[in-house]
């Protein structure tokens, strides 16, 4: 899945492994899994996805064992990032508010 600021997009690689997923019908470890009702009935009917998907280490940091400092960069980039769009929010709000 990719993010742009406060939205998600399937890709169409995404598509395709839910494609596959879907055809299959079976269970993919960290990714899909075949309930039958008993169980949805056990989980109070919910279809809330970590009730049935563990995510696997790999999908925790969305990349198979990035050094530390990887993930701490991309961390301060997304920062950086909302920091930027809050600051762009704000200025939009108050030129708004302004225009009052």
């Amino acid at each position: 899945m990719t993010r742009e600021r406060a939205q998600s997009f399937l890709e169409e690689r995404h598509i395709e492994n839910i494609l596959q997923a879907y055809r299959a019908f079976d269970d993919s470890d960290g990714f899909a899994r075949v309930a039958t009702l008993e169980v949805v009935r056990r989980n109070d009917y919910s279809l809330n996805m970590p009730l049935y998907v563990r995510p696997t280490r790999s999908d925790a940091n969305g990349s198979d064992d990035q050094p530390l400092e990887a993930v701490l960069a991309e961390w301060q980039a997304s920062s950086r990032q909302l920091r930027a769009s809050m600051d762009e929010l704000f200025a939009t709000l108050k030129e708004a508010s302004l225009g009052r």
